[in-house]
């Protein structure tokens, strides 16, 4: 019983991630069962640009800096937002970095986990990339209208 209730409270803690928002209770736990946590300290860099694009990911609990090539702070990340999409699903070069800004946790779901759904779970994998999508577009739209959110360093935020 612990563990159904454990695994419901995952469910729904999936499902109210924005990128996962359109999934159903199966299709979050077979999402659930590909991701992998990763656990990161305050100061651990994620990722820095020109870092190859295998995984994207899902903030749980802490924060994130986004980082320039100069490393500067040009946004953040905070929990139930997702980072890392399109260097996932193009496989390209991260053009941005990622850095803890303290202790952080957040579901990993790898390019290679991703392909495997067009094969065996197609609808899945099509509901996943039409809320990814809708992401990034909602990003530029934000970016474009000048609607840039300032962090708590007063740098701006497309994240």
């Amino acid at each position: 019983m612990a563990k159904n209730k454990d695994e419901y409270g995952l469910i729904k803690v999936v499902q109210k991630l924005e990128l996962f928002r359109a999934l159903t209770r199966e299709e979050a736990l077979h999402v659930l069962g590909m991701c992998s946590r990763r656990v990161f300290e305050a100061e651990d860099v994620v990722w820095r640009p020109g870092d190859e694009g295998i995984d994207m990911q899902v903030l749980i609990t802490g924060k994130l800096h986004v980082l320039d090539d100069d490393e500067k702070v040009i946004g953040q990340v905070l929990p139930g937002s997702s980072f890392g999409e399109m260097a996932c699903l193009t496989g390209n070069q991260r053009f941005v970095g990622f850095k803890a800004v303290e202790e952080s946790t957040a579901l990993s779901l790898t390019r290679q986990s991703m392909h495997g759904l067009i094969g065996k779970h197609p609808k899945l994998y099509v509901k996943i990339l039409e809320t990814t999508i809708e992401l990034l577009a909602h990003r530029v739209r934000r970016a474009s209208a000048g609607a840039v959110k300032l962090t708590e360093e007063g740098q701006p935020s497309l994240w």
